[in-house]
């Protein structure tokens, strides 16, 4: 299967001037053209939300060895 999703730009700025911050803030600095590092972060967790409500058969099954794999390794703060 294949599904086309747009940029959720738009969808994260209202919580985002909510907050008291700028679009600015959400542009690459060096161009102010291309979304930065924050705004790249945002759309991630904006798309894997919406995967996960609207399209979880993209996302497959938890990982079963989850819970070992955290006694194993613990919390190292990444992703």
């Amino acid at each position: 299967d294949l599904i086309s999703l747009s940029s959720p730009l738009l969808d994260i700025l209202p919580d985002w001037d909510a907050e008291g911050k700028t679009p600015a803030e959400l542009s690459e600095p060096v161009d102010g053209f291309h979304p930065g590092q924050i705004a790249q972060a945002l759309e991630a967790k904006w798309m894997y939300e919406h995967l996960e409500e609207a399209y979880p058969e993209f996302l497959g099954e938890v990982n079963p060895h989850n819970d070992d794999i955290q006694k194993v390794f613990g919390d190292q703060g990444g992703y």
